[in-house]
Parts: structure tokens; sequence; C-alpha cells
């Protein structure tokens, strides 16, 4: 199911939960089947639920070496509880597709939606 919701998207939002480590450790099976469709540089990967203080298990360290071990865009930490940096979030990922975008006009590539497959 999950290749048909992807297919043509310009981009990926893979988020985990800050206190649920198993979320964080499921991330490399999602990021596999998300690099079918897309480019790496046009995935965020976003820790959800930052406003648990203590009780998180997944450290940011961990999460920003993930995001360089992968070699995907960027990481950031958001709250839907109190917003926290989820708008930010959205933007970096357009930013992220944006930027491919022009790289691929200034290269004179074809721009496939900031996809690896169509």
């Amino acid at each position: 199911m999950l290749p048909m919701w992807v297919r043509g998207a310009s981009g990926a939002l893979l988020v985990f939960d800050l206190g649920r480590y198993h979320t964080f450790m499921h991330l490399p099976q999602w990021l596999e089947l998300l690099t079918q469709f897309l480019a790496k540089s046009c995935i965020v990967l976003v820790g959800a639920k930052a406003d648990i203080g203590d009780s998180r298990d997944v450290d940011k360290k961990e999460a920003e070496d993930f995001v360089k071990r992968f070699g995907i865009a960027s990481y950031v930490e958001t709250s839907a509880k109190t917003g926290h940096c989820v708008i930010e979030a959205f933007e970096m990922l357009v930013r992220h597709i944006v930027d491919l975008k022009d790289l691929d006009k200034s290269a004179d590539i074809p721009t496939e939606q900031c996809s690896n497959k169509s």
C-alpha cells in the first residue's frame, strides 16, 4: 500500500516517536521503502513528541547520527501538542525539494519531482 502513497510525491517527512524507541528502530525499513521512490535529499527525519522531557527514549545525537549515516536531508524535533517546530519541519522539507529542483535545472537535467523512479 505504501508505494501507491509515495508514488508521485516530491518529498517525505519520516516520523518517529521520541518516547518509543522501537519506532526509531524501524526507520531503516521505512527509509528503504521511501528511497525506492524518493531521493534521500528530499526526506526529513522528524522526532515527534519533543515535549515529553525526560521520558524520551531516543536522544537527539542518536537521531542526528542516523541522518548522517543514511544520508537523508535533515532532522528536526517537533511537538504537535505545543506546536514546537511543526511548521518549520514542513518548511524544511519544501526547501530541500526546491533546492533539488533548482539544482536539476542548473544542470539541465529534467526534474522528476525529486524522485528516483516514476
